[in-house]
């Protein structure tokens, strides 16, 4: 049984902490394929985050939200991590976004904050994340530097929705590259950001085409 995820566009609000070639990958998608996902806005933890520029330059609306400022939170990280979560959600709220797509956004997100943006029929959260391993190995930070400096032979590029864990979630889409006997860090991780460029978009058209399954999901967390 399918579970219709798109019955219409996507309404998406992308997140953001760094150059923001994702972002702009999925932007152009978008407008290369109408009517399957509506970018209604990037949002960035980081005010000098070159996605900024970016969206500048797409003529997307751009907006950062931010908390430096640790002394306004005697509580500490977590008082900090609850105010943030809460001022983005209520800035995807107030955009319409109904769909988070996290490209290259450097923050892992609490239970309490995805629950805002959980898909009861099919029993996930309408969030999206790309990762450069092929989950599950190498999940967090430093994937693609970890799995170089291990020798990995290959390595690849995953997106996938997001649950409560770390680079868990259900695979969407996934694809490896080699090592080439040859290669610097540079190049290896070059080679996978031509990947990431485009895959982020098969991702999507197969999420706007009612390709993510209540199976799917089942299946990668055991449920039966």
């Amino acid at each position: 049984m399918k579970v219709p995820v798109m019955a219409k566009p996507m309404r998406a609000v992308i997140l953001a902490s760094g150059d923001g070639s994702n972002a702009e990958a999925i932007v152009l998608w978008a407008r290369a394929n109408p009517g399957r996902v509506e970018v209604r806005a990037i949002l960035t933890d980081n005010p000098q985050a070159g996605v900024i520029q970016r969206a500048e330059r797409l003529g997307i609306p751009c907006i950062c939200i931010c908390f430096p400022e640790k002394e306004m939170f005697p509580d500490g990280f977590m008082a900090r991590k609850r105010a943030h979560e809460n001022a983005v959600a209520q800035a995807v709220e107030d955009l319409g976004g109904e769909w988070l797509l996290l490209a290259g956004y450097m923050r892992i997100l609490s239970g309490e904050f995805l629950s805002r943006f959980a898909h009861a029929p099919g029993g996930y959260y309408r969030v999206v994340n790309i990762h450069p391993s092929l989950l599950p190995e190498y999940p967090g930070k430093d994937a693609l530097r970890r799995a170089f400096n291990d020798g990995a032979e290959r390595s690849g590029i995953t997106v996938h929705l997001v649950d409560e864990g770390v680079d868990s979630g259900p695979v969407v889409v996934q694809e490896s590259f080699p090592r080439l006997p040859d290669d610097d860090f540079a190049a290896f991780a070059a080679r996978g950001r031509q990947i990431e460029h485009r895959l982020f978009g098969q991702a999507l058209a197969k999420l706007t085409d009612f390709q993510i399954t209540k199976e799917l999901y089942e299946h990668q967390h055991g449920d039966h």
